[in-house]
């Protein structure tokens, strides 16, 4: 008898469908104003794209939902009972791409070899689930710039005691020796206890929906005198949604994902029909 599936909802801030939809549609103006024929083409097909036959395009807004939802059901029945969980955020040294230049970026090259890195550095039974999250950074309103950025989850068996500092620096060790790490960042690499209730909620941090300007600016604290950097999240420009749209469209739904330990298994087009097996036995 086959085993019963069962339903896995999204996390409370999961995007509503017209909350896709709207995004769709400033996408879609974006590349209306670009005026390309090469815009223009995603912009139709971005329109044209409707639940019984979806684009299955990485820059589509509606598309990607779907594939988010099966994405954290996947991730929540695949976490074994008893897993220890490391929330990672990680700042390649190759992470920074000129404005303009995003079209020269091989994604699925560039995706293939971190996810080599990843599996090198982490213990063999461990599992990663993952992905890339792209974003226009600046400092203090100069220097903008495209910036791909790791974050996931370290999945590791009971035996692993991930509240022991030296459990965690052993794997922070291993990840700055086999994913070298940007120098100009202040954090390039974060490593972070999580429990199970926050791994479900935030496991889709991993595969965002939106993606943002990240203004970085420098103070002074007035009492300390200390100097400090803040971030400060923007929408993107029209410009920049356009040229970060066509970029996506040039790969396959869900070519942004990092995996280890686990694979996926009935992709068929981009429906988003899907389902994550695990491949290593605690």
């Amino acid at each position: 008898m086959p085993p019963k599936r069962y339903a896995v909802p999204p996390p409370p801030d999961f995007e509503s469908i017209e909350d896709a939809a709207d995004h769709a549609a400033i996408i879609i103006n974006a590349l209306r104003r670009l005026a390309s024929t090469e815009a223009n083409s995603l912009a139709d097909k971005l329109f044209a794209c409707v639940d019984y036959q979806p684009c299955g395009s990485e820059a589509c807004p509606v598309c990607v939902r779907s594939f988010r939802k099966r994405l954290h059901s996947g991730g929540v029945k695949a976490a074994p009972i008893g897993a220890g969980f490391l929330a990672m955020s990680l700042i390649p040294a190759t992470c920074r791409v000129e404005v303009g230049q995003l079209s020269a970026v091989d994604l699925k090259t560039w995706v293939t070899s971190r996810q080599r890195a990843i599996a090198r550095a982490l213990p063999a039974e461990a599992m990663f689930f993952g992905g890339v999250d792209i974003s226009l950074n600046t400092f203090n309103n100069a220097d903008p710039h495209w910036c791909k950025h790791l974050y996931g989850y370290v999945i590791l068996p009971p035996a692993f005691d991930i509240f022991k500092r030296s459990v965690r620096d052993g794997i922070r060790s291993a990840l700055k020796r086999h994913c070298p790490l940007h120098n100009g960042a202040s954090r390039s690499l974060l490593l972070s206890a999580r429990d199970r209730a926050t791994f479900n909620a935030k496991l889709l941090y991993a595969y965002k929906a939106r993606f943002y300007r990240r203004s970085q600016y420098g103070e002074v604290k007035w009492k300390t005198g200390k100097r400090s950097t803040n971030v400060d999240g923007q929408s993107l420009r029209s410009a920049e949604v356009a040229e970060l749209a066509l970029f996506l469209d040039r790969f396959p739904l869900g070519s942004r994902l990092i995996l280890k330990g686990l694979r996926r298994r009935g992709l068929r087009g981009g429906t988003g029909q899907f389902t994550l097996v695990r491949e290593v036995n605690w």
